[in-house]
């Protein structure tokens, strides 16, 4: 019997959670759960159904919290983990239709609108890969997936004048960089780190960005 195990940050809702109903609906995987809140009813809900689904209080933006999720997921998997998937994503929504040229001359202002994306995508990338990596190495997959998205990809912005969501899209292609490091450096030890761009999903934020497109 093939048996994997999986670790899935910003699990509690959207892609996070789908990509845990999905790989929970093979009974012999173990899915680990990373939410902020265990209590989160989205997820909670979600592992009621499923005796293979374990969460796991971590946020990804706290580098001792990311910690002891690692340490809690290894006391479950006998310090192991096949593929961890860094899905967590945060943005400031009233801004998010912003063109470059509307940011304003404001410090405070900028960081609120950066601040959220670039502490999932880039530092709770960075210290996710970190603390999960002594698990990967002993897991028999050995990989490790970072959601990113086509908004930061320069050929499409190029193409089709997106010129909104500046915060986010800067964040996944400084993300993407950070990725191809990982692979450079982890890839002679046989750990595969890649970025996944899963295109257009059916996500609240999805509905919002269809709904300004429009």
């Amino acid at each position: 019997i093939k048996m994997s195990s999986y670790a899935i940050t910003g699990a509690s809702k959207g892609i996070g959670r789908e990509f845990v109903r999905q790989l929970a609906a093979d009974t012999t995987n173990t899915v680990l759960a990373i939410v902020r809140d265990p209590e989160s009813p989205y997820i909670s809900e979600l592992a009621s159904k499923h005796h293979n689904v374990h969460v796991i209080k971590g946020d990804v933006t706290d580098p001792n919290s990311i910690l002891e999720a690692a340490s809690a997921a290894a006391a479950i998997t006998g310090g192991k983990l096949d593929v961890l998937i860094h899905n967590s994503n945060a943005v400031d929504v009233a801004t998010m239709s912003f063109n470059p040229t509307e940011i304003p001359f404001d410090a405070q202002a900028v960081r609120a609108i950066f601040d959220p994306p670039l502490s999932t995508g880039i530092y709770g990338s960075l210290w996710t890969t970190n603390a999960f990596l002594p698990l990967i190495e002993k897991g028999i997959q050995k990989k490790i997936v970072h959601i990113s998205s086509a908004m930061a990809d320069l050929d499409l912005i190029s193409k089709t004048g997106l010129s909104y969501a500046v915060a986010y899209s800067v964040a996944k292609a400084g993300m993407n960089v950070q990725v191809a490091k990982y692979a450079a450096e982890l890839g002679p030890r046989g750990i595969k780190v890649l970025a996944l761009s899963p295109g257009w999903v059916d996500t609240w934020e999805g509905k919002w960005l269809f709904t300004l497109l429009r």
